[in-house]
């Protein structure tokens, strides 16, 4: 049901790699160039305990922390320090998340203690940073955002295959 927000918020630290202390990430960068990878992402997240979240996510909203199952302590720790996936509520839509999360006077708002960003079904968020209103729509540059958690890969290929043929209609 919350693939497309979820997506929209960890999508790009679900495709790097984790590893525990900054020689192993040397050892991994020298791997990427010599693959002539300059893409791929590496976070450093020591090999801890589970972080305990006990009141770091807002009161009586669903989180993208309570939405996702995590096994690895270390790939759950990556996500709460590189995205805030315990700072970031879940809601229908775009204004039902905006209506919950900015508090107080229109021109001194601020956002819900403990959420850093809100997100919409459709994959848009919304947030205020030093009292000004961000909101990104569901599209990645300029293109609606490509489902990929949930899914197979042959539905995969079959929706890029789709989008791919839609824009192809476009250029003609």
């Amino acid at each position: 049901e919350w693939e497309r927000p979820i997506e929209a918020a960890i999508g790009k630290t679900l495709k790097s790699f984790v590893v525990s202390n900054y020689r192993d990430l040397q050892v991994l960068k020298k791997i990427f160039r010599e693959c002539n990878d300059r893409e791929t992402e590496v976070q450093v997240v020591p090999k801890t305990g589970r972080y305990n979240m006990d009141g770091r996510s807002p009161d009586g909203l669903l989180t993208i922390e309570q939405a996702v199952l995590v096994d690895n302590d270390q790939a759950f720790n990556c996500l709460i320090e590189k995205c805030g996936i315990e700072r970031c509520p879940l809601f229908q839509t775009s204004n039902e998340a905006e209506q919950t999360c900015f508090v107080g006077n229109h021109g001194q708002q601020r956002m819900l203690q403990n959420v850093s960003k809100a997100y919409a079904k459709d994959g848009s968020f919304v947030q205020l940073k030093n009292g000004n209103k961000f909101m990104r729509p569901h599209m990645q540059q300029g293109r609606p955002i490509v489902k990929c958690l949930g899914m197979d890969k042959g539905a995969q290929i079959a929706q890029l295959k789709s989008a791919l043929a839609e824009e192809g209609a476009k250029v003609k």
